[in-house]
């Protein structure tokens, strides 16, 4: 993936999941006092296991487009933010975003995406761009809401008693 030295960017890895959704708008949120683009990455494979006949027709580039617009649809309800570049891209995410991540001024990603251990804290994409990003990393986790940071303001404002 080529990338222009001059721009300042956030990468933002996109599944689909709640987690990758939040890791949008935090990249988003990001964007304006960093002065940075927010790169929308969004990787896919060809699905394993899977007979050759039943991918007639099929196109992961399609797929993926489709999948990363409902979630910058999703993520932002009321219009996505001029500064989000898209890009599809063919092999594992974690390969994809750590390969992103050169010459990038943050990466973002969720905790947990659409992987098969639930029960983990980190899943292992996030765990491999953490451990081999080439940029600062965020992992926004989960069960944030855009919301959360004014609820926990509240409440430790709250004495015990009142909680």
């Amino acid at each position: 993936m080529q990338h222009v030295n001059d721009q300042k960017r956030i990468v933002v890895g996109v599944d689909g999941s709640h987690a990758s959704i939040l890791a949008l708008q935090m990249a988003a949120e990001l964007s304006s006092p960093l002065g940075c683009a927010v790169e929308a990455i969004t990787a896919w494979t060809n699905p394993a296991f899977v007979d050759p006949y039943a991918l007639l027709g099929w196109s992961g580039d399609e797929h993926a487009a489709q999948l990363l617009d409902e979630a910058i649809t999703q993520a932002f309800p009321d219009g996505a933010p001029t500064r989000i570049d898209r890009h599809i891209v063919f092999g594992g995410p974690a390969p994809a975003l750590i390969d992103a991540s050169k010459g990038a001024d943050m990466l973002i990603v969720g905790t947990r995406g659409h992987g098969g251990f639930t029960g983990l804290l980190l899943g292992s994409v996030s765990r491999a761009c953490v451990d081999h990003a080439q940029c600062p990393v965020m992992v926004v986790p989960a069960h944030e809401s855009r919301g959360s940071k004014t609820s926990r303001s509240n409440e430790a404002e709250q004495p015990k008693s009142a909680r």
